[in-house]
């Protein structure tokens, strides 16, 4: 453990992977002035990062030069802010930030401000490199089932709060895309909530989702899908009440829509979709949450202050339950990590990453790269 004072003043320079006009990405020298850690955020000295889609999607979206990429990062704590009271300097996290927006910090870098409130505190046996697959995957899991499907946490299932667990029936969710990143997430805290889970997955990965506590997987390919999942639900009874869309394209979010039962219910998704979409069936609502408005406005997407207590709650309690005792590899009991594979070492293995994502020769697995 390195020994950092609880705060401290400071500049300093650091190298930081940045965009450039034409849609690359280059090295480049960010300075930091001590003023500009703010009171709610933490220093973080960067181990390992995680590579998402939307490392590159943001460019494409936001179109700011100079701007530094990366939003999940893993790493030590140089100094926390003068409001910050739940970290120290020398702890362990995992953070994000709003890649490909802001010209002076990102998480592609050797250091990355994180809001203190968006950190995920790393238990002694997880490797930097499996913390840094963590954030956004599994907050954007934690944000859509507990907060915007209002389903119960794990604590709150254990604690008999959830009112299907007090009737003993369990209610049904689908996961459409349960091997994304936030699907392998959220088919284990679903399961852990009470609920009982459907997923889509490809048929080599049918068993893989099953082990992950899904009691059903289908083939997201299969013409049949729709009546597969309704039948497998029960349609006669309630069906399915919640849907986490993961894909959000591709025709993915209309089947969502047509597999829910006869009462209707809730189904969230991560992409925009169209208006139609949105308006498919008047007992089905339809919304979409980005992990992202925890931090503040993103697109047309506003800030979602409201959503964090219920994760910051979760994080404190749920989190360090769930955590503990984790095996690098295997996780715990309750709760398995993504397969990691390894990026070459330095910048240009996190562009090699980037690049990969960007013609989609990735699979069941998070790419975890290192700056140095």
């Amino acid at each position: 453990m390195m020994n950092f004072p609880k705060s401290v003043s400071l500049s300093l320079t650091y190298r930081a992977l940045v965009t450039q006009s034409g849609g690359g990405f280059k090295v480049a020298e960010v300075y930091l002035d001590a003023n500009e850690v703010k009171p709610h955020e933490v220093l973080v000295k960067v181990r390992a990062v995680g590579l998402n889609p939307t490392d590159w999607k943001s460019f494409d979206w936001l179109k700011i030069e100079d701007a530094v990429v990366g939003c999940d990062a893993a790493g030590d704590i140089v100094c926390v802010g003068s409001e910050v009271t739940r970290f120290k300097a020398g702890d362990r996290v995992a953070g994000f930030t709003i890649g490909c927006s802001q010209t002076h910090n990102g998480a592609f870098a050797e250091y990355v401000r994180f809001d203190a409130f968006t950190l995920l505190r790393l238990p002694e046996g997880m490797p930097y490199e499996e913390g840094a697959s963590l954030p956004i995957p599994h907050l954007t899991a934690v944000q859509n089932l507990h907060v915007h499907l209002n389903l119960p946490t794990p604590s709150q299932a254990e604690a008999k709060l959830s009112p299907s667990a007090a009737a003993g029936t369990p209610e049904t969710i689908l996961i459409w895309g349960g091997t994304t990143a936030t699907g392998h997430h959220a088919i284990q805290l679903a399961r852990l909530s009470g609920l009982r889970v459907i997923a889509t997955a490809s048929p080599q990965a049918f068993d893989e989702v099953l082990a992950l506590g899904a009691s059903f997987v289908f083939d997201y390919r299969d013409v049949d899908v729709v009546e597969k999942i309704r039948e497998a639900a029960g349609d006669s009874e309630m069906g399915v009440r919640y849907v986490l869309d993961t894909i959000s394209k591709g025709g993915a979010t209309e089947k969502c829509i047509d597999a829910m039962g006869p009462k209707g219910g809730q189904v969230v998704h991560l992409l925009p979709v169209s208006k139609d979409i949105v308006k498919r069936r008047a007992d089905v609502e339809v919304s979409l949450t980005l992990v992202y408005n925890l931090l503040g406005p993103m697109l047309s997407d506003p800030f979602r202050p409201q959503d964090r207590p219920p994760v910051q709650r979760y994080l404190e309690n749920d989190w360090i339950q769930l955590s503990k005792g984790w095996s690098n590899g295997v996780g715990t009991e309750r709760l398995k990590p993504q397969r990691i594979r390894r990026l070459e070492r330095g910048f240009d293995g996190i562009v090699d990453g980037l690049k990969q994502m960007r013609e989609g020769r990735y699979g069941r697995e998070k790419l975890v790269g290192y700056v140095c």
